[in-house]
């Protein structure tokens, strides 16, 4: 069954995806990578109109719409920062923006998907140099192979901060061994870090009395061009420090990008785009926290933090106050349900899921007027896995399952008067 499609006025509707502040020009935007139709609708967030992406054929997993932010035609330079908001809905599909540098894969300055239902992202960019567009990538259903659609509103994009280019001559800052041991050790001592490791040509990490309010920081440097991923690796053994899955950790660091462009990523097992936190820092200071639920199949969260990232020139940046700490205890959002109960593909008369088994994705159909507000999916020993909403009479309902290790799960339908309605799905 497909979902009822939102409406579609054009008269109402001129155009369904312009910028919010029309101080920096978008020149509209383009079908790409296979997307069939971007069509305005009413059915928005607030505002008259929202734009509607819609891919009507399988096995277009990038389907998308192409908005360029062309950065000499709106007087953007090299260090001025950007402010990027935009509101979206995966109902029908998976909806995802992304921003990237000249139109290139893999270059992420903002990578973010949305959930089912109306929701806003807001990130700044620091504009790094050597570019001429950033671009805004928005996806019907990001990284799946069946049809679908995404609504997104309110797109603002506005210069927030004017840089100097990011390349200054501005004298390091002291450094001082005899005061500082560690500039980086973990805040929070209930985690141990182990020290970090220079990685991928990174030239030195050096402790300085230059810190946010603390006696000492940590200074990379990368002497040499043609290292853009020069980084330092702190690494966080999760048996070693009794962190399962389900576990949630908050991570806090203050980075400082003056002579350079400071990022943190914490990826899974050292290994490249396997972010569950990418963020780009601006000149001086300023502090990032963000928490992550440790997903299964792990051994390690590593910490990333560049010197200069994804620059070729020569470049240093500071780091202070990291703090890595467990906020939730995975254990206790066990379920009290007796999921030993629920039979091996249990039919339900109105509910079904396809494909199962399934390797990436699963679509749940749901029955009519359905009052179902709420799905989670448990583990067969009654751990949360994930869960998410369920829209207002939504007669589809996609669950991406390529991030859960093979095995037998219980998917859990709920809406807000109790009831609840258990399927046994596998992933494979």
């Amino acid at each position: 069954m497909t979902n009822q499609h939102p409406p579609i006025d054009d008269e109402a509707c001129d155009n369904g995806l312009d910028n919010e502040d029309a101080s920096v020009d978008l020149n509209g935007g383009v079908l790409a990578t296979g997307l069939d139709a971007a069509q305005t609708t009413t059915d928005a967030n607030g505002s008259p109109c929202a734009i509607r992406l819609v891919n009507n054929d399988g096995g277009q997993p990038w389907a998308k719409y192409q908005i360029t932010v062309d950065l000499a035609a709106n007087d953007i330079s090299p260090g001025d920062e950007l402010e990027f908001s935009i509101d979206g809905n995966g109902s029908g599909g998976r909806a995802r923006i992304e921003v990237v540098e000249n139109a290139r894969p893999n270059t992420w300055e903002i990578g973010h998907d949305f959930g089912n239902g109306w929701s806003t992202h807001t990130q700044r960019v620091t504009v790094p140099s050597g570019i001429a567009t950033l671009d805004i990538w928005i996806y019907s259903n990001f990284n799946s192979s069946s049809a679908g659609s995404a609504r997104y509103d309110n797109l603002s994009v506005r210069k927030t901060g004017q840089g100097t280019g990011g390349d200054d001559d501005e004298p390091d800052p002291p450094i001082d061994d005899e005061a500082c041991d560690n500039g980086l050790d973990n805040e929070d001592a209930s985690v141990d870090l182990n020290g970090g490791v220079l990685a991928t040509g990174l030239d030195a990490a050096q402790t300085t009395t230059d810190a946010n309010g603390s006696p000492c920081a940590i200074r990379l440097v990368n002497n040499d061009g043609g290292q853009p991923w020069a980084k330092y690796q702190i690494t966080v053994d999760l048996a070693a420090n009794d962190i399962s899955p389900g576990d949630e950790l908050e991570f806090s660091i203050d980075g400082n990008g003056s002579g350079g462009r400071a990022r943190i990523e914490v990826v899974e097992n050292a290994r490249p785009n396997t972010w569950e936190i990418g963020h780009d820092f601006g000149n001086g200071w300023s502090t990032h926290t963000q928490r992550v639920t440790v997903p299964s199949g792990i051994a390690t969260l590593d910490i990333w933090i560049y010197s200069n990232f994804n620059s070729s020139s020569a470049g240093s940046a500071r780091y202070d106050n990291l703090s890595v700490r467990k906020v939730v205890d995975g254990t206790s959002l066990k379920t009290s349900l007796d999921l030993s109960g629920i039979a091996q593909n249990e039919e339900l008369d109105t509910i079904s899921v396809f494909p199962n088994p399934s390797t990436t994705e699963i679509t749940v159909t749901l029955p009519l007027e359905s009052e179902l507000t709420a799905y989670a999916i448990y583990s067969i020993n009654g751990m949360l896995i994930k869960n998410g909403t369920i829209d207002n009479n939504q007669r589809t309902l996609p669950i991406r399952v390529s991030d859960m290790v093979n095995g037998h799960y219980v998917l859990n339908l709920s809406n807000d008067q109790g009831k609840n309605e258990f399927l046994k799905i596998v992933k494979e």
